[in-house]
């Protein structure tokens, strides 16, 4: 299985926040891949655990001059770790148990919502 080792002398690491649970959600590095076409550099997506969720189907391609010199650091970074093929991750993807589904019994509808929130006048005028 593929895990993030995150080791102190270890490439950066890229996190998402979310301002409403008040912490990470996932992180994400740079990684080199194998594939028929040669050689290329993806991102690969952990939980804060550490464990695979998935990776960059398409290989990061900056789009801007200052984007690739910002990236680069990162690029020679991944060279640090094992080359990866789209195959292997995908194998392991394949073998993850399938994620529960989220109960929706908490959701309303949009006249709830609009009904909650005295909303029904003001968007009736909003929308004329």
């Amino acid at each position: 299985m593929l895990e993030l080792v995150v080791e102190p002398s270890w490439q950066p690491l890229y996190l998402v926040f979310s301002w409403k649970t008040g912490g990470s959600i996932m992180l994400w590095t740079d990684r080199i891949f194998h594939d028929r076409e040669g050689y290329c550099v993806r991102f690969v997506y952990y939980e804060r655990d550490g464990k695979l969720i998935g990776y960059q189907k398409s290989p990061a391609i900056p789009i801007s001059t200052q984007e690739l010199l910002e990236d680069i650091e990162g690029f020679k970074q991944a060279f640090e770790l094992p080359i990866l093929t789209m195959e292997e991750l995908d194998r392991e993807i394949a073998s993850f148990p399938p994620k529960p589904k989220p109960d929706r019994g908490q959701n309303q509808t949009l006249d709830q919502v609009m009904t909650e929130l005295d909303l029904e006048n003001t968007t009736s005028e909003t929308l004329n």
